[in-house]
């Protein structure tokens, strides 16, 4: 409370009343006059008991994240060493030529499977044809059966078609002479009781709607009916 006090000077001085004792607490600070010269910061009072325990909880806290510390410190010291420790290993030859094998052997295998994958692409799915395996010439003698092999490629599947000497070898119309089978890629194309007139170029066409492929083998018929002049002119000339 303010009141006004009348000083030996007869100057009116505002003082502040003094604090009755039940009054609160205040944290401001006077003099003997009761003037207020300041404030006062309060002291922390409480039980011996519990002031102990907080000072071991705090201690807990800071032993527990030193041992945490400690821990993750070692940790990186270890690995650190480790990624320094250059282990020197000595290799034999056969060690050496097994591993660039199998390296080899990965890298076939990571190449097959890309180009698969490729194939498999739909834009890449059709492909012109193309002769895996092609015919093969042939030299039979009079009489015997002669039959040329080949395996095509292709999607769309392609159509085979058999040439004797650029003409149009129909299978159907001379089942007598000729025999054209195909399975899944492989073709075949069978020529029976083969005589002198057998004798000429074999090619065989393969087409889709991607392109055209051929490919070409000769099959030579020899007369046994020579082969035995030959021999009987031999003998003769030989006993004369």
């Amino acid at each position: 409370l303010k009141a006004s006090v009348k000083t030996e000077k007869r100057q009116e001085v505002v003082k502040l009343s003094p604090l009755p004792k039940r009054a609160k607490r205040t944290y401001l600070a006077m003099d003997k006059d009761k003037e207020v010269i300041g404030y006062v910061i309060p002291i922390f009072r409480a039980n011996h008991d519990v002031v102990r325990s907080l000072m071991e909880a705090q201690e807990e806290d800071v032993t527990e994240e030193g041992i945490n510390y400690v821990a993750m410190r070692n940790l990186f010291v270890r690995e650190a060493r480790e990624a320094l420790d250059v282990k020197v290993e000595k290799k034999t030859r056969m060690k050496h030529v097994r591993e660039s094998a199998e390296r080899l052997e990965f890298d076939r295998t990571m190449e097959e499977w890309s180009e698969f994958r490729k194939k498999m692409h739909p834009d890449r799915l059709t492909h012109p044809p193309e002769f895996i395996v092609k015919p093969r010439g042939q030299t039979v003698w009079e009489g015997k059966t002669v039959r040329l092999h080949c395996t095509v490629a292709g999607w769309p599947k392609p159509r085979i078609a058999w040439y004797k000497n650029n003409v149009l070898i129909d299978a159907k119309a001379h089942p007598e002479k000729y025999t054209a089978e195909s399975t899944y890629n492989m073709h075949s194309l069978e020529i029976k009781n083969c005589d002198f007139l057998d004798t000429a170029q074999y090619y065989v066409s393969a087409l889709n709607v991607k392109g055209e492929a051929s490919s070409a083998a000769t099959v030579v018929v020899k007369s046994r009916q020579l082969f035995c002049l030959a021999c009987s002119s031999t003998f003769l000339g030989s006993s004369y």
